[in-house]
């Protein structure tokens, strides 16, 4: 699964824990670091899919 991380700082750039932010978002498929940051009180949101075409 997919996450979007939105760090305190919003306007951060740079590298934490392995998730590049760029104006203070990120994106990160690990579980883990979902995780250590909801612990350091970064909003984690999953990514929801698109509905396939057809449906």
């Amino acid at each position: 699964m997919k996450y979007v991380v939105k760090a305190p700082v919003e306007n951060y750039n740079g590298i934490s824990a392995g998730v590049q932010f760029k104006n203070g978002t990120g994106e990160t498929d690990s579980e883990r670091a979902a995780e250590w940051f909801r612990e350091k009180g970064y909003i984690v949101e999953p990514v929801k899919k698109a509905p396939a075409k057809g449906k």
